[in-house]
C-alpha cells in the first residue's frame, strides 16, 4: 500500500491497516487548484505474515521538489527493509532502521547532486524530508515452566513489537486496547516548539550542504500486545495537536496540569535535573556513630531522619505565554494534552478499526482548521492569522496510517504486497 494517489479520495483499508493524505488547504477560486500546491506527504508500506514494514516522509515546503524528495526517501526505506527476512529481534531491527535513515539520507544528497551538477556541492534550497521508518514483529517466547511438570507444555506467548525512528515533524502513537490508553512514543523528548517553518529535523543535504539535521532524532522501542493500535501522522494532524498551534495558552491547561498523575511525572522529571547527593559512608561494625575521624573529641550529631515516602506533586504556576514556561513542563503538557485530545477521540469512536480511527484523525484536523481555510479562501491574497482561538489550527498536507496488532485472517504468502 502506498500513496498518495488517485484513491486518498477515501481512506484505503484491508483487514488489519488503513492509511489516508488529505489536504487542508482550500481550493483557490482562481484556478480552483489547492492554494497548497502537490502533496508533499508520501507513505509506503510491506505487509509479511508476521511483520509489518512502513515509512512515512513529509517534504520540506511545498511543490514538485518536496515531494520527489518525500518520493525517493520513502521508495529507499520500503525496498531496504522489505528484503531483510533475517531480523528476529528488536535489536537487528533497530540496526536495519538506523542503516536505512542514513540510506535514504545518501539518497537524497546524490538526488541532489545529479539535478543540479554544476552546483559543485553547493545548492540552493535543497530537497529535505522529514522521515519516519518502522518495524512491527511479532516476537515469541516461551512463557515460564508449569508449576506441575506433569502437565502438557504450554505453548508460547505471543507479543509484538515496535521499533521506529523518526527525524523531523512525524509522529507515532500506541493504543492500548486494554488499558484504553494512548502512548506517544519518545515521550520526553524534545519536541517541536519550533515555528511552522521548522520541523525540528530533516535528512538531506540541509548542514553545510550534505549533512542531515538531527536535533529531534530518536529510535524507540514499544512492546505490544494483539488487539493494540499503533498509527503514525504527519504534521498535519500532530501540528494540530498541539495547544499552542490552537491558540491555546498555558493558563488554558491548568486543569491537565492540575491532575496528580501528571503532577507527579513532572517532579520526577525536574527531580532528574537536580544533582544527586553522595552516598553516606557506611560506619564499619562496632563503630559509633559519634566518633569523628578527624578529631580526637566527641561530637553529638543529630540523628539522620526516614527519608520521605514520596515526593509531594509539584503545583505548576503557568505563565500566559508559552516562552516563559520551563522547557522540560512545557513539552510534558504538550504532549499531555496531544495524548488526552487522541483518547477523546478515540473514545467516540463506536467501532474502533484502523479505518475508522484514520477517519476520525482526519477528521479533527480537518475541523480544528475550517476558519483558517475559510479565511484563506475569502483572501488568497492576506497572509493568515496569528493562530488563535478564532483562527487555530495549522493548514498542510495531513496523512495517518493505522495498524491493528494481530495475523491476517487468511494466511497470506510471504512476502505478501497489499
Amino acid at each position: 500500500m502506498e500513496g498518495p494517489n488517485d484513491q486518498d479520495n477515501q481512506t484505503k483499508a484491508l483487514d488489519r491497516v488503513a492509511a489516508r493524505s488529505i489536504s487542508l488547504f482550500p481550493l483557490s477560486a482562481v484556478t480552483n487548484n489547492e492554494i497548497g500546491g502537490p502533496n508533499t506527504d508520501r507513505y509506503k508500506l510491506f505487509m509479511f505474515r508476521n511483520r509489518v514494514v512502513f515509512t512515512l516522509a513529509d517534504g520540506f515546503g511545498r511543490g514538485l521538489k518536496g515531494a520527489r524528495a518525500a518520493e525517493i526517501a520513502t521508495r529507499t526505506v520500503i525496498n531496504h527493509l522489505k528484503e531483510q527476512n533475517t531480523i528476529v529481534d528488536q535489536k537487528q531491527a533497530g540496526k536495519e532502521i538506523l542503516n536505512v535513515i542514513a540510506t535514504a539520507h545518501e539518497a537524497l544528497l546524490q538526488a541532489e547532486k545529479y539535478s543540479y551538477p554544476e552546483k559543485d556541492g553547493t545548492f540552493d534550497n535543497p530537497a529535505t524530508v522529514s522521515l519516519m521508518a518502522g518495524i512491527i514483529m511479532e516476537i515469541q517466547h516461551p512463557n515460564p515452566p508449569a508449576a506441575n511438570p506433569s502437565k502438557s507444555p504450554t505453548k508460547k506467548r505471543k507479543t509484538w513489537s515496535l521499533m521506529v525512528a523518526s527525524v523531523g515533524s512525524c509522529k507515532a502513537f500506541h493504543y492500548s486496547s486494554r488499558k484504553k490508553v494512548v502512548t506517544q512514543m519518545a515521550y520526553g523528548h524534545p519536541q517541536r516548539f519550533f515555528s511552522n517553518l521548522d520541523p525540528g529535523g530533516r535528512i538531506g543535504p540541509f548542514i553545510n550542504n550534505s549533512c542531515p539535521d538531527l536535533r529531534n532524532f530518536f529510535l524507540y522501542m514499544c512492546p505490544c500486545l494483539e488487539e493494540d493500535f499503533i498509527f503514525v501522522v504527519s504534521n498535519g494532524v500532530a501540528d494540530n495537536l498541539d495547544p499552542e498551534i490552537l491558540g491555546l495558552c498555558p493558563e488554558d491547561l491548568a486543569e491537565i496540569s492540575q491532575t496528580p498523575s501528571f503532577s507527579q511525572r513532572i517532579s520526577k522529571m525536574l527531580d532528574t535535573k537536580k544533582p544527586q547527593q553522595q552516598p553516606q559512608p557506611q560506619l564499619p561494625p562496632g563503630a559509633s556513630p559519634t566518633a569523628s575521624p578527624s578529631n580526637n573529641s566527641a561530637t553529638t550529631k543529630e540523628p539522620t531522619p526516614d527519608p520521605a515516602p514520596s515526593a509531594a506533586p509539584t503545583k505548576l504556576n503557568l505563565p500566559e505565554d508559552w516562552e516563559d514556561l520551563n522547557p522540560v513542563i512545557r513539552n510534558a503538557l504538550k504532549s499531555e494534552y496531544a495524548v488526552q485530545t487522541l483518547n477523546q477521540i478515540i473514545n467516540h469512536i463506536s467501532n474502533l478499526t484502523p479505518s475508522t480511527l484514520v477517519d476520525s484523525l482526519l477528521d479533527y484536523s480537518s475541523n480544528v482548521t475550517k476558519e483558517r481555510r475559510n479565511f484563506l479562501k475569502k483572501y488568497p491574497h492576506r497572509k493568515p492569522p496569528k493562530q488563535s482561538k478564532a483562527y487555530p489550527g495549522h493548514l498542510d498536507h495531513a496523512t495517518a496510517i493505522c495498524f491493528e496488532i494481530k495475523r491476517p485472517k487468511v494466511p497470506a504468502p510471504s512476502p505478501a504486497q497489499i
